[in-house]
């Protein structure tokens, strides 16, 4: 399976942005606050990893890969331009807490 190249990633979107994931918060930031709030230092640091390793194995067809890698756990956009933006949104999250 090709999210067990990713298992941080993996962990994330599984665990916090899975179909029930707005229970968690309103929005996409909400979720990922709670995220922050309840993982270490290591786990987002290793979500930060694996997401920039997926988004250099994908620099083309982004979209594509984030259905054969995370579907049905998660879909994200509609777009390669979308999924980028959501990623990218993701780590500037996860970077906002000191997390390098």
């Amino acid at each position: 399976m090709l999210s067990e190249s990713y298992p941080h990633l993996t962990s994330l979107l599984g665990g916090y942005f899975h179909q029930d994931c707005y229970e968690f918060g309103d929005t996409d930031e909400d979720i990922l606050r709670e995220f922050i709030r309840s993982s270490n230092p290591e786990q987002r640091r290793g979500v930060r990893t694996d997401l920039r390793r997926f988004l250099h194995d994908h620099s083309t067809q982004l979209l594509e890969a984030i259905h054969a890698t995370f579907t049905p756990d998660i879909i994200i956009g509609e777009t390669d331009e979308d999924v980028r933006a959501w990623l990218l949104m993701v780590e500037t999250a996860l970077g906002s807490d000191g997390v390098e």
